[in-house]
């Protein structure tokens, strides 16, 4: 599987699924997609690769990881939820954008740390992932807007101030090694007026370091 290809099995997949109901439910998708395009390969999801730590779909024996990551913002039609394909989806503000945004790079470390690398993918509705480059933030580093270039980058931190640090599981620095500028494709745009209707995703070739 290449990045050409995987993208086609995302196109494919936002036919049949535009809208999920959660981060598992766009796993379980994705697996099924990939299932239908390579037959009997061998598909496995949260499998374990250390000490505490899960791949989302890992592929072949572990020779392609792929990790996900499905983040949403408020889905409504004159304050209801609205139908799609049939079903009726309620999507609520998830927020906490900085976080999700580390924990995305985080991901991409992951994959690269791999002896094949592999891909992350990012999932929203949330407009402010793709067009926010969180200048004078203390996110900055982790920002993932369109277009961000990431040649020069090598280690991510926290800009906090005063001598502040991020304290729990997301306080260590992040280090990648990545050359292409970040590109958001469009995934599904449901058209019927809804707030928050336009989905995108954002697609990181990881190869191992």
């Amino acid at each position: 599987m290449n990045k050409k290809i995987l993208i086609s099995i995302m196109n494919d997949l936002a036919k049949d699924r535009p809208v999920f109901y959660s981060e598992a439910d766009f796993q379980h998708a994705l697996a099924w997609k990939i299932r239908e395009k390579y037959g009997n390969v061998t598909i496995r999801l949260e499998k374990g690769v250390g000490d505490d730590q899960y791949i989302d779909i890992v592929i072949g024996n572990g020779e392609i990881y792929i990790e996900l990551k499905y983040k949403t913002c408020k889905l409504t039609k004159d304050d209801t939820g609205v139908v799609v394909q049939g079903e009726c989806f309620g999507l609520k503000n998830q927020g906490a954008q900085d976080n999700s945004k580390y924990d995305f790079w985080k991901d991409v470390e992951r994959v690269q740390a791999s002896e094949n690398g592999g891909y992350a993918i990012f999932l929203t509705n949330d407009h402010l992932y793709w067009g926010s480059d969180n200048e004078g933030y203390s996110a900055e580093e982790f920002a993932i807007n369109e277009g961000r270039e990431m040649c020069n980058v090598k280690k991510m931190a926290w800009n906090l101030k005063n001598g502040k640090t991020k304290k729990g599981k997301r306080n260590k620095c992040i280090e990648i090694n990545l050359k292409d500028p970040l590109k958001w494709e469009t995934y599904k745009n449901l058209e019927g007026g809804y707030d928050n209707e336009v989905f995108k995703y954002l697609l990181v070739d990881s190869p191992p370091k």
